[in-house]
């Protein structure tokens, strides 16, 4: 017979199997105001905009090969390497390419586990040989989160010395473009 100390326990235990609790995957932690999470990416990959600040923008880095041989921003030695801050239009535009490349990363278990956030950073690997790896480097702003920057560089059938290269070009873009917002 069981005691009455236990009483409590197993009546709450019976509560959560009829309500079907118990049973439930761990929820994934909602971003705080003292850093993103894999949270946060998924808003983004579905539209959020609460970790967007419209009146500072967001500074958006790519460093690929041209693998079309056709790309009008590629250099002689067939390298894009673009920086930009975005803002109004061109940040809608470029948010909604950010969340089409991130609900790639949700699609399979793999890629979501893949996904990093540490502090005021977040990475995603290159899916594939002409991927670009995904680093979004946030900022305390105003009490909240907000994305600061994103650099993409090619990141599946790249070299180490590509990759370094690609890296140093993103570290100086973004500090090129650092302080800046929208007018």
């Amino acid at each position: 017979m069981p005691s009455v100390r236990s009483f409590p326990l197993a009546l709450f235990a019976l509560s959560l199997a009829a309500c079907g609790g118990g049973r439930a995957e761990p929820a994934e932690p909602a971003p705080t105001a003292a850093s993103p999470s894999v949270a946060t990416l998924e808003g983004l990959a579905r539209g959020a905009r609460d970790a967007i600040d419209a009146a500072r923008g967001v500074v958006f880095v790519l460093f690929t090969t041209d693998a079309s041989d056709a790309d009008p921003r590629a250099d002689a030695d067939g390298r894009i390497r673009t920086a930009e801050r975005a803002c109004g239009a061109s940040l809608d535009e470029a948010l909604a390419r950010l969340g089409r490349d991130l609900a790639l990363r949700f699609d399979e278990p793999e890629h979501r586990a893949a996904l990093e956030c540490d502090a005021l950073r977040c990475t995603f690997p290159a899916l594939g040989e002409y991927d670009a790896t995904g680093e979004l480097v946030f900022v305390r702003a105003g009490g909240r989160v907000v994305l600061d920057a994103v650099a993409r560089v090619e990141g599946g059938g790249a070299t180490d010395a590509f990759r370094r290269e690609g890296a140093a070009f993103a570290d100086a873009e973004r500090a090129r473009l650092a302080g800046g917002g929208c007018s």
